[in-house]
C-alpha cells in the first residue's frame, strides 16, 4: 500500500501536466542557420525573442501548477496516514475471524 502511495504521489508531483520539455536545439544545430546567406550576402536574422510578459505569465502559471500538485500530494500523504493504517487493521481482522473459523 505504501508502495500505491507512492506512485500516486509522484504521479501527482510528476510532470504530467506540464508541457513536453524542449530539446536543446543549439546542440543539433550545427551552425546552419549562422552559415546560411541571402542571395544578397547577409547572413539570416535569429528568431525573434518572446516578451518578457509571456515569459514572465508562463513563470506563474508554472509556479501555479507546481504549487497546486504540492498541495495535492501533501493532502495525499495526510489521508494515506489514516488510511492505510485502519484499512490494514480491518483486513487483518477480516483475516483471522475467517481463520478462527477452521480452528
Amino acid at each position: 500500500m505504501a508502495l500505491m502511495e507512492y506512485c500516486l504521489v509522484n504521479i501527482v508531483l510528476g510532470d504530467s501536466d506540464m508541457p513536453p520539455k524542449q530539446l536543446n536545439k543549439k546542440s543539433f544545430n550545427f551552425s546552419f542557420r549562422s552559415n546560411l546567406k541571402l542571395n544578397d550576402g547577409h547572413s539570416i536574422p535569429p528568431p525573434p525573442r518572446p516578451p518578457p510578459a509571456a515569459t514572465a505569465a508562463a513563470l506563474a502559471a508554472t509556479t501555479a501548477l507546481a504549487q497546486r500538485n504540492r498541495t495535492r500530494a501533501i493532502n495525499i500523504d495526510r489521508f494515506s496516514r489514516v488510511f492505510f493504517p485502519l484499512l490494514f487493521a480491518v483486513l487483518n481482522m477480516t483475516y483471522w475471524v475467517i481463520f478462527a473459523r477452521f480452528l
